[in-house]
């Protein structure tokens, strides 16, 4: 724990009394330790809670060790002590008005704690916390009353809590901590004057699957849950790329120092690379792709990973003969685990759905998801890009009623497993917009198709105008208002969109499939507003492309 009492040092260089502190936990810190520490008022809390709060990357990290022995000194209080005899929980706590209205606007809804949440058994202790009004207009007084009652069988919870006055700093205050994560319903919420009352209720369903959710993620692979690079993982699979890439670099810097040939290293430069390619950074990828590559020669085990995420870089850049070698070459290595084996004949199947060979990519498509549907639970959310992959080929050979229910289930997944602004609910959104436009149902479609552009310039909010998934969205709506005879708001879409693939670095203008499909629309558009000259053009420039496809 040097680099968190490192941080720590830092932080309070000027305080005496937490300096004191701080070498008291040197001196006498053990794991069984870590919930008297967390309820002390000392730097621990201060600024564990605070690295939560402001989602700092860099403190959490140092803090994981910490992190660690307090949810694992909860989950065995939980187990020896039990909790069906805690019926109701209480907090009392000040929260913006802006919070306090978007609970209120979300009765049913769910929501989670994104840091230990530490509450009472003693409804007064809450009340008390509460502050009864003083910190209004900016801030109001709420009060939380959680229901905890459950069955036998939802006893067991992959985020526990537990009893913990005995190993509690504050015996007086009849503590119940919650692990981070924690998920509740919204049941009510009440206006007493100058406290608000709100009623939860522990959500034991969604618990449930997340349960089932997380053993099945230990199982695909072991050494990346004990590793430290599962984090980073995770934040890239919730859409929270900026933090990936620093938690990823944070990794990469200790890494370093150990072993530059290290495995480890290897698969690092494959999650950085993959990040790069989510952020529409191809030329990025493809080096820390090579980079793994390197160490890979010398650890097989890396090969297969490399050679496809090598080929990802290739699909997205228009080399489409040269993604399809890589795919292959990856596809040769024996002892392939499930999940690889699946992705490697989805990205085959990209390359000849590219080429418009749509029956040979079905057949691909139809194997992936033979094996997904096997071992994959059915709420995750790769088993939703394999449902994604099949339904755009259905789509493409006119099979719509396949092709919608493939979308829906897709985007039912996506909706259940990851946040509202995820790029990849914006993916599911567009399909099924393209699907109704294909279908005649053009209102409907453009619904859809709005709100895909919407979330994306959310979430790429520093890069909302140099990203391919908005230049697709556009696209498709330019697309749309075609179809309506809006053509002036078509050709300024559709030209938004073009600038936008023109300004990312290391599309092959000459090849990639896109700039085909952008110039072969503003054809048609400029076609039938009379333009001949700039349609041929355009046709032109497609045709040229469509060849070396």
């Amino acid at each position: 724990m040097t680099d968190m009492l490192d941080v720590s040092r830092a932080h309070y260089k000027s305080d005496p009394i937490e300096l004191k502190k701080i070498d008291d936990f040197a001196r006498d810190y053990q794991s069984a330790k870590a919930t008297l520490w967390y309820t002390n008022d000392s730097f621990v809390y201060r600024l564990l809670n605070r690295a939560f709060r402001t989602q700092d990357i860099r403190v959490i990290f140092t803090f994981r060790f910490f992190i660690l022995d307090l949810y694992t000194q909860l989950g065995e209080e939980a187990k020896k002590t039990g909790t069906s005899q805690i019926k109701k929980a209480f907090r009392g706590q000040f929260l913006p008005i802006n919070e306090l209205e978007t609970i209120k606007n979300n009765i049913g809804g769910l929501i989670s704690t994104n840091t230990f949440l530490s509450t009472t058994t003693d409804a007064q202790v809450a009340f008390i916390y509460s502050g009864n009004g003083s910190r209004l207009p900016s801030h109001a007084s709420v009060v939380l009353e959680i229901n905890l009652e459950m069955n036998d069988k939802n006893r067991s919870f992959e985020r526990p809590f537990a009893a913990i006055t005995k190993h509690s700093s504050k015996p007086d205050e009849k503590e119940i901590l919650f692990s981070m994560g924690t998920i509740f319903k919204i049941v009510s919420v009440e206006d007493f004057g100058l406290i608000w009352f709100a009623n939860l209720k522990i959500e034991h369903e969604v618990k449930e699957c997340i349960a089932k959710l997380s053993t099945h993620l230990r199982s695909e692979n072991m050494d990346r849950i004990t590793s430290e690079r599962t984090l980073g993982d995770f934040l890239r699979d919730m859409g929270e790329l900026e933090k990936a890439m620093e938690f990823y670099q944070i990794i990469l810097e200790q890494q370093r120092t150990i072993d530059e040939t290290d495995s480890d290293i290897g698969r690092l430069y494959n999650s950085i690379g993959l990040l790069h390619i989510d952020q529409g950074d191809y030329n990025g990828a493809r080096i820390l792709f090579q980079q793994a590559y390197t160490i890979a020669k010398s650890n097989l085990s890396l090969m297969p990973t490399t050679l496809s995420n090598l080929g990802l870089v290739d699909l997205n850049q228009g080399r489409y003969n040269r993604a399809l070698k890589n795919f292959e070459r990856a596809r040769k290595y024996e002892g392939l685990p499930s999940k690889m084996s699946s992705k490697i004949l989805e990205n085959i199947s990209a390359v000849y759905t590219t080429k418009g060979q749509y029956k040979k990519a079905r057949n691909y498509l139809r194997r992936a998801l033979a094996i997904d549907e096997k071992y994959f639970p059915p709420f995750h959310f790769d088993l939703a890009c394999s449902y994604s992959n099949l339904a755009s080929v259905e789509m493409a050979l006119g099979n719509y009623a396949v092709s919608l229910d493939l979308f829906e289930k897709c985007l039912n997944i996506y909706r259940q497993s990851l946040p509202s602004e995820h790029h990849q609910i914006t993916n599911g959104l567009n399909n099924i917009g393209i699907l109704y436009s294909k279908m005649g149902e053009l209102v409907r479609a453009r619904e859809y198709l709005e709100q895909a552009l919407n979330i994306q310039i959310v979430s790429f909010e520093k890069k909302k105008d140099q990203h391919l998934l908005i230049a697709s969205t556009l696209n498709n709506l330019g697309t749309l208002y075609y179809e309506q005879d809006n053509l002036s708001a078509a050709e300024t879409t559709l030209k938004r969109a073009l600038d936008i693939k023109l300004g990312i670095d290391g599309l092959d203008v000459n090849s990639h499939s896109s700039f085909a499909n952008a110039y072969s629309n503003l054809a048609s558009v400029q076609l039938k507003q009379g333009r001949f000259d700039e349609a041929l053009a355009n046709y032109e420039r497609t045709l040229r492309i469509e060849l070396q496809i």
